[in-house]
């Protein structure tokens, strides 16, 4: 099953710094037209089913060879994070590690003391 994802996107130099706007827009402009989306959908991070988002983004970076793509995802049915990192036509994708703290029993309260 696919899912509606929360996409940010920053383009980054090769040292992952910000670029300029002059650049950021151009990589923008060739996002929304191969995606098909409005450039707004992405500014204000709305839910969207770009299910094509990796093969699209890979072909655009393969024209930048010193951009990279940053591509923050928040899938909002399943509640997964992600990023992914797009660079010379190939990507890398870091999933979110949840974690939690261990049981200490010094920790507990009752529930009118959380």
């Amino acid at each position: 099953m696919r899912y509606n994802t929360c996409f940010s996107i920053t383009v980054l130099d090769n040292n992952l710094n910000p670029v300029n706007d002059t650049i950021s827009n151009i990589i923008m402009l060739k996002i929304v037209t191969i995606s098909g989306y409005e450039l707004e959908q992405f500014q204000y991070h709305e839910p969207i089913k770009w299910y094509d988002h990796e093969n699209d983004l890979c072909e655009i970076s393969s024209g930048s060879k010193d951009l990279i793509i940053k591509v923050e995802g928040f899938e909002d049915e399943t509640g997964d994070i992600w990023i992914k990192y797009f660079h010379n036509g190939k990507l890398q994708v870091c999933n979110a590690i949840t974690t939690f703290a261990p049981y200490d029993p010094y920790e507990l309260r009752k529930p009118d003391e959380l």
